[in-house]
C-alpha cells in the first residue's frame, strides 16, 4: 500500500506540469488584457506601461512560466492582479466553501441514488424500477443551472422556505447554515443522483445474477438480508468509482451554481478571475483543483480495500 500511494503521489508531479503549462498557455490566448481590465477607461501608455513590469507582462511567455513554476515550487502562487492579493490566501479562503458544497451535494445524491437503486433492482420491470428510471432520465437531461433557477423560483421567491443566495458557515450557525446550502446542494446532487441512480440498479442487477447470490437464496436467507449484505456490498465497487469522480469533478464544476446562489466558492473567484484577466488568480485555481482531483482518485483506490478485502493495490 504504502509503496503504491508514493508512486501515485510522485505522478503527480508531471500530471500537475503538464496541467500548469495548459492552462498558462490556453488563458493567455483568450482575447483580452489584464492591464486594460485593471485599469478600465485609462489610457495613459506612462500608466500601462508600469503595470505591465509591475506585473510580469513584459517579459516573453517561456520567461514568464519558468517564473511562475518557480513561484510554485517555493509554495507561492502568485499574487492577484485584480485584487492584489496573494492567491494563495484567497484560495484558501474559498476552498473550505466549496469543498462543503460539493461534499453536500454528493451525500445528497447517495441518499438518493442507493436507495433508488436498489429499489429498482430489486423490483425489476414493476413500477418502482419505472419510476426510478424516469427519475434518471429527468435528471440527466435538466440541466443543473436551469434547476437552480427553478428552486429559487419556486422554494425561495413564490414559498418563501429557504433563501435565494448568500452562504453562512457551519462553524457559526449551523442551522441556518443548511438552510442556505439546500438549494445549491440539492441543485448539483440532482445530476449526480440520477446517474448514481442508474449505476446503481445496473450495478445491483450484475450481481443479484451471481451464483452466490442464487445460493444464499437458496440456503433459505431472508431477502433483505441477500440483497444488503451480499450483493449491495459487491455492487457498490463501482459507485465508489463514480462518487469519488464526481466529487473531484464538483470541485472544479460548481461554477454555475456558485453564480446562480452568490456562493462564496472557488467558483465563482475562478469567474471572477477569467473575467479580470487575472492570470496567477486563474492558474493557480485550476492547479489546485487538478491536485484536489488526482487526491481524490488516490483516496477512492484506498477505499476498494474497505469494500473488498479481496482487491490487492500494489
Amino acid at each position: 500500500m504504502l509503496s503504491f500511494i508514493v508512486r501515485r503521489v510522485a505522478s503527480l508531479v508531471p500530471v500537475l506540469l503538464i496541467v500548469s503549462l495548459m492552462v498558462f498557455t490556453i488563458f493567455r490566448m483568450i482575447p483580452g488584457d489584464p492591464v486594460d481590465a485593471f485599469l478600465g477607461m485609462e489610457q495613459d501608455p506612462q500608466v500601462r506601461s508600469t503595470l505591465r513590469t509591475q506585473f510580469g507582462l513584459d517579459k516573453p511567455l517561456p520567461v514568464q512560466y519558468l517564473y511562475w513554476l518557480n513561484n510554485i515550487l517555493h509554495g507561492n502562487l502568485g499574487k492577484s492582479l485584480s485584487v492584489q492579493k496573494n492567491v494563495l490566501q484567497l484560495l484558501s479562503e474559498k476552498i473550505p466553501n466549496t469543498i462543503y458544497l460539493a461534499c453536500s451535494s454528493i451525500f445528497v445524491s447517495i441518499l438518493i441514488a442507493v436507495p433508488a437503486g436498489i429499489v429498482a433492482a430489486t423490483r425489476r420491470k414493476k413500477p418502482e424500477d419505472y419510476a426510478a428510471m424516469t427519475f434518471a432520465l429527468l435528471g440527466i437531461s435538466i440541466p443543473g443551472f436551469w434547476l437552480g433557477i427553478m428552486f429559487i423560483l419556486i422554494f425561495s421567491l413564490y414559498l418563501g422556505w429557504f433563501p435565494s443566495m448568500g452562504f453562512v458557515s457551519p462553524f457559526e450557525d449551523p442551522l441556518r447554515s443548511l438552510w442556505h446550502l439546500a438549494l445549491p446542494a440539492f441543485s448539483l446532487g440532482w445530476l449526480q443522483a440520477a446517474i448514481l441512480t442508474r449505476l446503481t440498479r445496473s450495478s445491483m442487477l450484475d450481481v443479484l445474477s451471481r451464483e452466490y447470490v442464487r445460493t444464499a437464496r437458496a440456503q433459505g436467507h431472508p431477502e433483505g438480508r441477500v440483497v444488503f449484505r451480499y450483493a449491495l456490498k459487491n455492487a457498490l465497487i463501482p459507485v465508489v468509482t463514480v462518487v469519488g469522480l464526481r466529487l473531484a469533478a464538483l470541485l472544479g464544476g460548481t461554477i454555475v451554481i456558485e453564480q446562480i446562489f452568490s456562493w462564496p466558492g472557488v467558483g465563482l473567484l475562478l469567474l471572477q478571475g477569467i473575467y479580470a484577466r487575472d492570470y496567477p488568480l486563474v492558474q493557480g485555481a485550476v492547479l489546485i483543483i487538478a491536485v484536489g482531483f488526482v487526491l481524490i482518485n488516490l483516496l477512492v483506490d484506498m477505499a476498494y480495500q474497505l469494500i473488498d478485502p479481496r482487491i490487492r493495490i500494489s
